[in-house]
């Protein structure tokens, strides 16, 4: 809801008086269902100068850098281990995320 109403406000404040689409990222380890966000964004925009607008949900693959060897690589389950030296504990570069990534309207 919140990242809805941060369009609202922003369209409001550029004199947009209806939204016509939007994309949202969501990373993958972000800790939110793709199935879910699409079920509330069907129900949650209406009403609002979001009704009716096409959206795209994009998930973005989740990145790694580790600190001990300084190789990038993608985190995999279950001990997300670094595939150079082995080590764990690599913090995430991207794929935790929920952003607004543009939003289109008139």
């Amino acid at each position: 809801m919140s990242l809805l109403k941060a369009v609202e406000s922003d369209a409001g404040q550029r004199g947009i008086q209806k939204v016509t689409h939007f994309r949202l990222v969501v990373g993958e380890y972000s800790a939110v269902s793709i199935k879910a966000m699409d079920f509330a964004l069907q129900h949650l925009t209406t009403g609002t100068i979001l009704d009716g607008a096409s959206y795209e949900l994009v998930t973005e693959e989740a990145r790694s850098q580790c600190q001990d060897c300084g190789r990038a690589f993608r985190p995999a389950p279950p001990f997300f281990l670094c595939p150079g030296c082995g080590r764990g504990g690599a913090p995430f570069t991207c794929g935790r995320e929920l952003y607004i990534d543009y939003y289109e309207g008139e």
